[in-house]
């Protein structure tokens, strides 16, 4: 018995090491150890003695390790930690929170200077094949070249409420050159329709040299309410007699669709592409072509701004429950991509705070020539910026339990390093003061809304605000446009049970024993590669339109053979 019970120690936890039985350390392996000896000893009467030492192992497990100071966390060099361990301690250790965030941005800096893909330009575009003559009630009066329909329109002058010069300078040139717009976070739609039919390289006329196809059916911003009536009219779908009108109409809908789309056969489906400019399942009334399609419209790609099914629990750890099985059933070949912001890049231009970033970047490097420690020169950033960290929104919907928590902490943040603006004003002024805001914070904080999804997040990626997210279903999100560089441009706060309880402090995390270089290289990793997160008012080989394209090509690519051919 005690050769099993010293050799289950020695191959779980190797000598060298028995000196140490902190939280990090202690081995499943070596617990799977003592638990055998356990067993084998309660024949012989002494379980007691050995749970009673198993507990204080297990305890061992929970407490926090000591914090470790900023300055020796350094971005190139981290022990890996186990996120289990970030999740399971009982009081919050913030420096494996830390640590494992940083081992994920060095995992993805290894994977994209490992990954070399081929040299995007305007010339290498997918070619889209538009289908030009929908009739007028399927394309809601028709296909537009109007960049006031696609992204809406510009604020003119407005005066901004703030004491920062250079937020004013950028501010004002943004709506003097059209990028800051009152965009209709349902007009993605209109905005592929726009951009591919102004576009020099991307669209051809030919379908033989398509390789892609889009069919803009219902494109009109709108949300669930104009799915419905679209697709089964102003039929109450309780009475048993509007069902079978609805059956009727749905079935009659698919075969006016099919009809208008004489390049839609079996060798060429997986190439076409329809668009609901929000969550997939608004338009789940559209049976037939979009919602459990027919044969026909099976391989068909759907784009929406959601990626699955879902059901909402405040009691556990993560609100939305994803459901990928319902959705690959009645929504086959979903793709998620971001909601349009309402500040759009220019393709000639650097990003839009890039100047800001550039004077204080410069700011850094003359306190660094006066020999100040790399912990204050990082503060810099923060007060050059009006806010550190942002809240932008209402407290009444979406995930409550995160959003009050929130609304606490700030309250009672008395470092004044948190700022509210609860329920913005209606029309323009929403979004021209959130926007502003947003350029002038650190961290923008984005617990989920109604859904998973949320605008606020593409507005603070290309407003250059770092997003702060409490879910992974809205992490998971969007990975064509985000996830080789997510790690090093967003916090993900898990987990979100422990933030809900008040054990997750924001000040503590963000400000206090955030390490000192994450803030200037988040900030960067947005000014490169945040472009791909938004839609470019122009003709643009790395912005977000340019990512869809490139994304529908390489699925459909996945469904063809050697000679072009779909396979179903």
């Amino acid at each position: 018995l005690s050769f099993l019970v010293l050799t289950g120690v020695y191959v779980g936890y190797p000598p060298k090491q028995m000196h140490d039985f902190t939280a990090s350390k202690v081995s499943s392996h070596w617990i799977f150890h003592v638990a055998i000896a356990i067993t084998v000893l309660s024949e012989i009467g002494v379980q007691t003695s050995m749970i009673g030492f198993m507990n204080g192992v297990i305890q061992a497990q929970s407490q926090e390790p000591q914090m470790l100071n900023k300055t020796e966390v350094e971005i190139g060099k981290v022990n890996l930690v186990d996120e289990e361990e970030v999740r399971n301690s009982e009081s919050f250790n913030y420096s494996a929170f830390w640590e494992y965030t940083i081992h994920e941005i060095n995992v993805a800096k290894e994977k994209i200077q490992t990954n070399v893909q081929q040299k995007k330009s305007l010339e290498n575009c997918p070619k889209v094949f538009v289908y030009p003559s929908l009739t007028k009630d399927l394309s809601d009066g028709g296909l537009t070249k109007e960049i006031a329909e696609a992204f809406g329109k510009g604020f003119g002058k407005v005066k901004i409420d703030t004491n920062d010069e250079n937020t004013n300078i950028i501010v004002s040139s943004l709506m003097r050159d059209g990028q800051f717009r009152s965009t209709n976070q349902f007009s993605l739609a209109r905005i592929l329709e726009y951009r591919i039919l102004t576009s020099k390289h991307c669209i051809t006329t030919n379908p033989k040299e398509a390789d892609l196809f889009y069919a803009s059916i219902f494109p009109e911003p709108g949300g669930e309410t104009k799915w419905r009536k679209s697709c089964q009219g102003d039929h109450n779908h309780t009475n048993e007699h509007d069902k079978d009108f609805i059956l009727q109409h749905q079935q009659n809908l698919t075969k006016n669709i099919l009809s208008q789309l004489v390049h839609l056969t079996p060798e060429t489906s997986c190439r076409h592409f329809l668009v609901v400019s929000k969550g997939h399942y608004a338009a789940t009334p559209c049976r037939g072509f979009w919602s459990d399609p027919i044969f026909e419209f099976q391989n068909v790609m759907r784009i929406a701004y959601s990626n699955a099914n879902y059901e909402t629990d405040e009691t556990s750890d993560e609100l939305y429950r994803l459901d990928s099985q319902v959705t690959l059933r009645s929504f086959p070949n979903l793709f998620s991509v971001p909601y349009p912001s309402s500040l759009h890049w220019k393709r000639s231009q650097p990003c839009p705070w890039k100047k800001q970033l550039d004077q204080e970047q410069k700011q850094i490097d003359r306190n660094s020539n006066t020999n100040r420690t790399t912990e204050k020169i990082s503060k810099t950033i923060g007060v050059q910026k009006k806010h550190f960290m942002l809240f932008t929104g209402r407290l009444d919907h979406g995930d409550v339990p995160v959003r009050q928590e929130i609304l606490h902490q700030c309250q009672n943040n008395t470092h004044g390093t948190c700022t509210l603006v609860i329920k913005p004003g209606e029309g323009f002024k929403k979004f021209r003061f959130a926007l502003s805001d947003k350029l002038q914070s650190i961290f923008c904080l984005e617990p989920g809304g109604d859904s998973p999804w949320r605008k606020s997040i593409s507005d603070s990626v290309a407003s250059g605000c770092i997003p702060i997210i409490f879910s992974q279903a809205t992490d998971a999100n969007w990975p064509w446009f985000w996830n080789d560089w997510k790690a090093m441009g967003r916090i993900l706060v898990i987990p979100r049970k422990e933030f809900v309880q008040g054990k997750i402090d924001l000040h503590t995390l963000l400000h206090t024993t955030i390490p000192s270089d994450l803030i200037p290289m988040m900030q960067d990793t947005l000014s490169r590669y945040g472009r791909r997160f938004q839609y470019s008012l122009d003709e643009d080989e790395n912005d977000g339109v340019r990512a869809i394209l490139d994304g529908l090509k390489q699925e459909s690519l996945k469904k063809m053979n050697a000679n072009g051919v779909c396979q179903i």
